[in-house]
């Protein structure tokens, strides 16, 4: 079984940072980031393609590429055989309930829509990976809240598979209700990192957002 990790903290805090260095789009200017026991920066890029993904806050350009191929396209580095790719596109599609849009090209999307196939395209991208990483910066972005639920109790099944889920959020309440474990970060750095349960409490969210927060309580996976 994998874990979710929420990653929070006031505008600026440097959390969208902290996640590109994760997926390695970034070097640090100190020490070594360690993927799997080794040096991120010794791994090759197929191998990290297989088992990290990763899911922008923004995104544009692509409108006229269908969704299925935006969706196969999170397989391109495995270097597979096309039917191989349109295969996990088609379960990935099928997962985020999006198969009725396969033909329709990215621009025809509205923006949740087309927030989601970037989900598509990073579960496809991960399939068959034991261990892999999914990064999401502010994944409800775009979403209302149904959908914003909906998608996290996907994340949790994913989660539940052996999927490790690190996502930058603003919510508060999606943190608490589906998180495993929580970081907490101000000015650069990590305030507070454990069990949600234990990370989100009236001290160290009042101290980060430096305004009275109440605790948040949800369920606790364990």
């Amino acid at each position: 079984m994998g874990r979710l990790t929420v990653v929070l903290g006031p505008n600026g805090a440097g959390k969208s940072v902290l996640l590109s260095l994760l997926a390695g789009l970034r070097k640090p200017t100190c020490g070594e980031l360690l993927f799997k026991g080794g040096g991120m920066g010794r791994v090759s890029a197929k191998l990290l393609a297989a088992q990290i993904a990763w899911v922008p806050h923004q995104t544009s350009g692509g409108d006229f590429f269908p969704v299925e191929d935006a969706v196969g396209m999170g397989r391109i580095a495995l270097g597979e055989s096309r039917a191989a790719t349109r295969a996990a596109a088609g379960r990935a599609l099928a997962f985020f309930e999006l198969t009725a849009l396969a033909a329709a090209p990215l621009g025809a999307l509205s923006g949740g829509q087309r927030r989601l196939v970037l989900f598509a395209r990073a579960m496809a991208q991960l399939e068959g990976a034991k261990g892999g990483v999914l990064l999401l910066d502010e994944p409800d972005a775009h979403l209302d809240p149904a959908q914003a639920a909906s998608l996290f109790g996907k994340l949790r099944l994913l989660v539940d598979q052996g999927l490790t889920v690190v996502a930058v959020l603003h919510d508060l309440n999606l943190a608490a209700e589906f998180a495993d474990d929580a970081w907490l970060m101000q000015g650069g750095r990590l305030l507070a990192t454990g069990a949600a349960g234990g990370v989100l409490t009236e001290a160290n969210l009042s101290r980060v957002y430096g305004v009275k927060i109440g605790a948040v309580q949800g369920w606790q996976a364990g």
